[in-house]
């Protein structure tokens, strides 16, 4: 598992920046440890948590390449078990993610 897994960090974009608006190493928001709690989340016994955290998961896959790799790297096996659960929209953002 890559370091980079771990933990989610937001970066503020802004049009008054010199290299396109990308703040480079000045995260907004930083939450270490926040996909391990994301995997943690899916594993609840409370199907709308499930798809709470299954919204997250695919709303950060669907960033860069990085961020959909990191995403299968940590999540990948948690997400396939879902598509069993027998409740359609969980399973549906499962297979979206």
């Amino acid at each position: 598992m890559n370091s980079h897994a771990v933990d989610l960090v937001v970066y503020a974009k802004s049009s008054n920046d010199d290299n396109g608006g990308d703040n480079g190493d000045n995260p907004c928001v930083r939450v270490d440890g926040s996909m391990q709690r994301l995997i943690e989340l899916l594993k609840d016994s409370d199907v709308e948590t499930q798809l709470e955290a299954a919204w997250c998961l695919n709303n950060i896959a669907g960033g860069t390449d990085d961020h959909a790799v990191a995403v299968l790297e940590i999540a990948g096996d948690s997400l396939i078990a879902l598509l069993g659960s027998g409740d359609v929209p969980l399973e549906v953002c499962c297979h979206c993610s």
